[in-house]
């Protein structure tokens, strides 16, 4: 990006426990490890989804449609 701005705003609690619950039911559905969440890739990935959301945010989007299949990401990486 050509401006970052390097202020944060404070997250509201009801969106903390949001994301919490979402990210327990993540690692509980998924059989992933609860340290899954702390990776790079992970939070690489929450932050490009979040950054998309903030960009289309006068917009709905189905979130199937703005993932990529699993042989998309197969084949480019």
């Amino acid at each position: 990006d050509f401006y970052s701005s390097s202020k944060t705003t404070p997250i509201p609690s009801k969106l903390k426990l949001r994301v919490t619950q979402a990210c327990t039911e993540f690692c509980a559905v998924d059989g992933r490890a609860f340290d899954v969440i702390t990776d790079d890739g992970f939070q690489n990935l929450a932050k490009v989804l979040f950054d998309a959301g903030r960009s289309l945010y006068k917009s709905s989007i189905e979130i199937k449609e703005l993932l990529p299949h699993s042989t998309t990401v197969r084949k480019k990486h």
